[in-house]
């Protein structure tokens, strides 16, 4: 494994850093970290992400900006969270919403894992 240059985030409003104001967002977590760790930041977290979002942010990532160097953290949301797109002829139950949920963070986790980029996966909803 290569060495570590770069922390870079993917979750929701918490890491996004939804409610500070825009000279405080050094204030991340993810900032913090990276500072503590003397490496680069990047913040791909963007409010109001599901994790079917945060699947296709990291998709972009990989197309874009990967490298082996960076150090991964990976911010689930709730399974509850989804998109929902209008589509009067089709009724997702919960059951499926739940699964393809869970789908996203099995993707996720293969795509890194190919391109044997170092992540974490957290909650940060958990107490």
């Amino acid at each position: 494994m290569s060495r570590i240059s770069r922390v870079v985030t993917f979750g929701c409003s918490i890491t996004f850093g939804s409610g500070l104001q825009h000279d405080e967002f050094d204030k991340v977590y993810g900032k913090i970290l990276s500072d503590c760790l003397n490496l680069e930041f990047k913040n791909m977290a963007l409010s109001g992400c599901s994790n079917n979002d945060i699947y296709h942010q990291v998709k972009l990532y990989l197309e874009d900006d990967a490298s082996p160097d960076d150090l991964v953290l990976l911010a689930l949301t709730g399974l509850s969270r989804n998109n929902v797109y209008h589509n009067p002829g089709i009724i997702y139950d919960d059951y499926f919403k739940i699964n393809r949920a869970m789908e996203s963070v099995v993707f996720i986790n293969n795509l890194l894992s190919e391109q044997q980029i170092p992540f974490v996966f957290m909650e940060p909803f958990l107490k």
